[in-house]
This record gives structure tokens, C-alpha cells and sequence, in this order.
């Protein structure tokens, strides 16, 4: 990417415009090009609004005062060689990308199932059957997590004793829970910081 060409002493006050024409013309379309790399263009009954948010590669923990609030980028916790999102609050930085994978899905005694919502999981789950219910083998897709080191929280109806999970295991690129009543629809969210 290049630099872009602007002056902010153009138009000069002792000029007149027409002398200056060229440079302001500069100045424009250098406005145009910032707006146009995450903001709705002008003419746009929706002005003044992003896209998207673009972080220049990875930052510090800005120091701010109380009260001001900034979103930046820096390594990423789970795999330093990845960037990772991060608000500030004037006080304290928090990761604000912990869902890395997230499904809903509802187990029908067969040995796969469609997630219904979903995104960084393939969308067939394949389901294996238990003593009380059917475990659910989730897939990631390749790069939402690092490692064995994540979270997995669940909602549904299980069988197991409690209503907790009979099993529950992890894998580098996949996990299991266990086991849901065939029928009943499941949520599974993967984290990781």
C-alpha cells in the first residue's frame, strides 16, 4: 500500500481557489480513498457508518485515561503468531474474540446430523450412541482454536446423571460431549482467550 498525498495548508488563504485547484482535487480523492477503506461511502443514505474496523497489525495495550475506550490489535494468547482483538476501557484490556466456534444441532439416533447454526465447525456433526443418549463429535475448522487448551460450554436436554454430560473430551481440532436425548435440540460454544 502507499502513502497518500495530502496537504492541509491547501487551499492557501492568500491563494485563489483556482490556483489551488489541482492540490484540493489531491486532498479529495486522498479523503476518498481513507473513507472508502471501512466506511459507508458518501452519497450513501447510511454516511458515517463502518464496514468493517481495520487494525493495523499488532499494537501495544494503549494507556488512556478512565473512561476512553479503544479497540486494537496485539499477539494473540493462544497462538502469539496470530492477531488478536482487544478493547481497552481506560482501565483494563479484555480479548474480545473468545467464541471461536459456536453450533446448534438436535441428535435424530443416526450416527450424523446437520448443524442447523453454525460457523467455524463443519456442518456435519457426527453422533455416536451412548448407555443414556448420543454423544456429539464436533469438527473445528481448521485455525478456531489452538491446542487442546478451550472452553466448551453446552445447553440442551442430557441424559446423563444431573443433566450434566456423561463425557466430555477435547481434541486439537475437535470435541465430544455427551450425551443428548435424540430429539432435543443442543447448543455447543466453543471459547478459547
Amino acid at each position: 500500500m502507499s502513502t497518500l498525498a495530502y496537504n492541509p495548508s491547501i487551499p492557501a488563504g492568500s491563494n485563489n481557489p483556482s490556483q489551488d485547484y489541482k492540490l484540493i482535487q489531491i486532498n479529495f480523492a486522498s479523503i476518498q480513498t481513507l473513507v472508502d477503506v471501512d466506511h459507508v461511502d458518501f452519497g450513501n443514505l447510511k454516511y458515517g457508518q463502518h464496514k468493517q474496523i481495520t487494525v493495523s497489525s499488532n499494537n501495544v495495550s494503549p494507556s488512556l485515561n478512565s473512561g476512553v475506550s479503544v479497540i486494537y490489535a496485539n499477539v494473540g494468547i493462544a497462538n502469539p503468531s496470530v492477531s488478536q482483538t482487544f478493547a481497552y476501557n481506560g482501565t483494563l484490556s479484555f480479548p474480545l474474540t473468545a467464541v471461536r466456534a459456536y453450533c446448534t444441532f438436535t441428535p435424530g439416533g443416526g450416527s450424523t446430523c446437520m448443524a442447523s447454526n453454525y460457523f467455524n465447525v463443519n456442518e456435519t456433526i457426527a453422533l455416536t450412541n451412548g448407555a443414556a443418549g448420543q454423544f456429539a463429535t464436533i469438527t473445528f475448522t481448521t485455525g478456531a482454536v489452538t491446542g487442546t487448551n478451550f472452553g466448551v460450554l453446552y445447553s440442551g436436554t442430557l441424559s446423563g446423571a444431573l443433566g450434566f454430560p456423561n463425557s466430555y473430551t477435547v481434541a486439537s481440532n475437535q470435541c465430544t460431549v455427551g450425551q443428548f436425548r435424540v430429539g432435543s435440540p443442543a447448543t455447543v460454544i466453543i471459547i478459547q482467550i
